[in-house]
């Protein structure tokens, strides 16, 4: 997921318990000198397992504003599909 999502946000910080790597940081363009300060952006995913299906959320936070979108997965979906959706809503909550 975490992969997915610099592929098409670019310079990305991860925080908090995403996969088996907390506190993590990704920078596309290498590390810029100001990377102490507040990101101007903020990400916030979630991934809520029941047994028949996952609700993958993210929701963004800018400039005081807010927008969430939210993807249905389903167990038996390939890894593909898995993929797909998570694209699709990463990028939608950005149009």
């Amino acid at each position: 997921m975490k992969n997915a999502l610099a592929e098409q946000l670019g310079r990305l910080r991860v925080i908090g318990p995403v996969g088996a790597v907390p506190r993590t940081t990704y920078y596309s363009a290498g590390e810029p000198t100001n990377w102490n300060e507040a990101p101007e952006l903020g990400i916030q995913i979630s991934l809520h397992c029941a047994v028949n299906l996952c609700v993958f959320a993210i929701h963004r936070e800018q400039s005081g504003s807010h927008s969430n979108q939210q993807g249905i997965l389903f167990p038996d979906m390939s890894m593909q599909q898995w993929r797909d959706i998570v694209r699709s809503t990463t990028l939608a909550l950005f149009r």
